[in-house]
């Protein structure tokens, strides 16, 4: 009787000590912010897609809606349009002198970071006039799209602008949204789109960092807020690939029945140059290196972009370079890449003066 007295009180010792440096791991971790998701890192509450059922298949902020974006690196307003895009109206009827081009995309064709002038879209704008070209650009980047959103945007409603050219940018983040919405079969009969169920373990995940911890140091999870292990994830990049090559021909094939050109940007995000040496960044670029053979091989011209940013934005200071918590590009930046596409646009004769 003794004996098992004592059993249970070592077992009720063991359980207290358990608990005690269970809870004071959960604060350190939370005192030092380690483990956030992207949301978190930017002073606001967990955010994932998982489960989520959305009215309508189109991606877009609210119509005519003046705001400033919640953050704590910037503070810029944003004034949206009557398709909910960071841009002005634009008549259906364009000039036939005007050569249209539409930017789809999501946060770093939106312009994330810079004010709305000082966007890659608007610099295109700017400095194909400057070359004599009358070009008119519509930014119909929003954050959070992806390649298969944009498609369906214009297939069913943005093709009603009738642009001479369509710009389908596309970066690393992209691999992250296939992951959590899954592909075409999210955009649903019942004209919702139904993104990918929560796994079972998102609870615990959302509320204690020390099972994020946990997830990291045994699962292998990346500490992105990507909820798979980075073995997984490896594995998903050729299908995502394949989708996206798929998903880009149907954009571009809807293009030509429209009577518009069609080019593929892929360009580099500051997470790939800030965290170049690790193995989650490595693997992004040798994807979408992958992917842009595989749209040039599709018959897709296809501008990969990420090689020439690397290289002029990794010798930069970071703090000219991104954010610090936001990790999106500042408005130098931008201005940069707006002016790599259109000498990339001109070099290769998809516009001439």
């Amino acid at each position: 009787m003794k004996n098992g007295l004592n059993y249970i009180k070592l077992l009720l010792n063991a359980l207290i000590i358990l608990i005690s440096v269970t809870v004071l791991a959960e604060i350190f971790l939370r005192v030092t912010g380690n483990y956030q998701v992207f949301s978190e890192m930017n002073g606001q509450p967990f955010y994932s897609e998982y489960g989520q059922i959305r009215h309508g298949w189109f991606h877009t902020r609210q119509p005519n809606d003046t705001f400033v974006p919640a953050g704590i690196d910037f503070h810029y307003q944003y004034i949206t349009n009557r398709w909910g895009f960071r841009d002005k109206n634009y008549d259906t009827v364009k000039s036939p002198k005007v050569f249209r081009i539409l930017v789809s995309g999501d946060s770093f064709a939106e312009g994330e970071g810079t004010p709305y002038d000082s966007t890659w879209p608007r610099t295109l704008e700017k400095y194909l006039n400057e070359k004599g070209i009358h070009a008119e650009v519509i930014d119909a980047g929003v954050a959070g799209s992806d390649i298969l959103y944009d498609y369906v945007h214009y297939r069913e409603l943005l093709k009603q602008l009738h642009p001479d050219l369509i710009i389908a940018s596309l970066n690393a983040s992209d691999y992250n949204d296939c992951l959590v919405r899954g592909g075409m079969e999210r955009f649903q009969s019942d004209g919702n789109t139904h993104l990918k169920p929560e796994p079972w373990y998102m609870f615990f995940y959302v509320h204690s960092r020390f099972v994020r911890a946990l997830f990291h140091k045994i699962g292998g999870f990346q500490n992105t807020g990507l909820f798979v292990s980075y073995k997984d994830y490896v594995k998903s990049i050729d299908t995502s690939n394949t989708l996206f090559t798929e998903v880009f021909d149907r954009y571009k094939q809807e293009a030509k029945n429209n009577n518009a050109g069609f080019v593929a940007v892929i360009h580099t995000i500051p997470t790939e140059i800030k965290f170049a040496e690790t193995d989650l960044s490595k693997t992004n670029t040798l994807g979408l290196n992958n992917l842009a053979a595989m749209l040039t091989q599709k018959g897709i011209k296809c501008f990969n972009l990420s090689g020439p940013l690397f290289k002029q934005f990794s010798p930069m200071p970071m703090q000219q370079l991104s954010y610090p918590h936001d990790l999106h590009f500042t408005p130098k930046a931008y201005t940069y890449m707006g002016r790599i596409i259109g000498d990339s646009l001109l070099v290769n004769e998809v516009v001439k003066p």
